[in-house]
């Protein structure tokens, strides 16, 4: 004995109307009180028309599903909302209208919603700077989910191989009661785990033999991609339509590659700040006084030569200089480099026999204090050499380095795989 028969009478059904009688009784008033027919075509009429139709497609699924007609005839409307179950799903009002026309649409324009895009495959690939500075071609494999070719992504080749759930009577959950209190119903929905929430399951005999009635397999695909000179870790690709397949989905997933750090030929030993290149050099302090020979060995294996002997320059300890256009290649225009920065180190000798000392002492200049000011002291020392050296708290010169200088940070990306680079077959430019 039901308490109320208001969305019966809505629909236009007894309240013993069977689901198939439901439906078609739904459909003959849907198609009336549809808004595309409304008369009344301003923006209030409408308005009212489509609240309406939301509400008959409300009613619908409340009558259409066992649970919470239950609850309506032993309970009503007030059982429905005490239990949050009276069938707004919040979503387009036309939502699902199209399944009673057999997927074949409805003679009006509704709408409707789209599966959503399966989610992208993220990767690193890492290179060197070497490899950033010259650029190259890079082939790479990633396993992915495709549509099984043999059931076209079906699961089965037979056409009247699938079955509706008789767990979940195809709607691909279930819902579970409990009584909380006087009138009180308490639902939990969860996915159906005989078809796996998708409302049909698939005869053993039925089953595609190469995907097992999956749908889908693994598999290995190629993607190539263009690493231009000048790029920088933390930049990447964005494959669009290249990822995972689902079934029943035309959408198909994403692919984001990261380019990642990693070792590589650098004899130089050059870090790199946005376009430019540092290295640091060590020199003796003849060389620093009298002039050096420097070859330097570029990313591109370039031979760099500089001749600093005959110049009347000294260098000065932890001096930098610059040499100009050989740093990394710009990415907008190719055509153009950064600077190169040497960081110069100067290294003494740490022992000098008299005979040097007074040949120094003759030919550089340096201070010397006055008798009177040595013989006024309060105590005298003697230096002791200091085994771990303590932190320079004087030293203004900047650390160059990639970590330090680029706003980005890899860990941003919390990829389950890495591309190591000698594992990815390349062809360089």
């Amino acid at each position: 004995m039901v308490v109320e028969t208001e969305y019966y009478d809505l629909i236009d059904v007894k309240p013993n109307a069977s689901e198939d009688e439901i439906k078609k009784a739904y459909l003959k008033k849907a198609q009336k009180i549809h808004p595309d027919k409304c008369p009344d075509r301003s923006e209030e009429g409408i308005k009212k028309a489509t609240e309406a139709f939301q509400h008959l497609n409300n009613v619908k699924n409340i009558l259409l599903d066992s649970n919470k007609r239950e609850i309506y005839d032993r309970f009503g409307k007030s059982g429905l909302e005490n239990n949050n179950s009276n069938g707004d799903d919040g979503g387009h009002p036309f939502a699902n209208f199209h399944q009673f026309f057999g997927g074949q649409g409805f003679p009006f324009n509704m709408g409707g919603g789209q599966k959503p895009k399966p989610g992208p495959i993220r990767q690193h690939l890492k290179v060197s700077l070497a490899e950033l500075y010259t650029g190259k071609n890079v082939k790479i494999s990633l396993n992915q989910q495709v549509l099984c070719c043999k059931c076209n992504g079906k699961g089965t080749s037979n056409p009247d191989g699938y079955k509706r759930c008789n767990t979940c009577s195809g709607k691909g959950q279930v819902v579970h009661l409990r009584q909380i209190g006087p009138g009180m119903m308490q639902q939990i929905v969860q996915p159906c785990g005989n078809c796996s929430g998708k409302g049909k399951t698939i005869a053993k005999e039925d089953m595609c033999k190469q995907c097992d009635g999956k749908q889908v397999k693994v598999e290995e695909k190629e993607h190539f991609m263009n690493i231009k000179p000048g790029m920088d870790w933390g930049m990447g690709f964005h494959l669009e339509g290249k990822g995972h397949q689902q079934p029943d989905n035309d959408q198909q997933g994403d692919i984001e590659i990261q380019l990642a750090e990693i070792s590589g030929y650098n004899p130089s030993n050059f870090r790199r700040q946005n376009n430019d290149l540092h290295m640091t050099h060590e020199l003796s302090l003849v060389e620093a006084l009298c002039g050096f020979n420097l070859m330097i060995y570029q990313l591109d294996e370039r031979k760099i030569y500089i001749n600093h002997t005959k110049q009347n320059k000294i260098i000065q300890p932890n001096e930098v200089m610059k040499i100009t256009g050989e740093g990394m290649p710009l990415l907008d225009n190719p055509g153009k480099k950064g600077d190169l920065y040497i960081h110069f180190e100067i290294k003494l000798p740490k022992v000098l026999d008299e005979a040097r000392k007074d040949v120094l002492l003759k030919v550089l200049p340096h201070s010397q204090q006055s008798k009177d000011e040595i013989k006024e002291f309060s105590r005298k020392v003697e230096l002791e050499e200091v085994k771990n050296q303590p932190k320079n708290f004087n030293d203004q010169s900047q650390t160059y380095s990639h970590s330090q200088s680029q706003s980005h940070s890899q860990s941003n990306f919390n990829f389950e795989h890495e591309i190591p680079n000698p594992g990815v077959q390349c062809a360089q430019q």
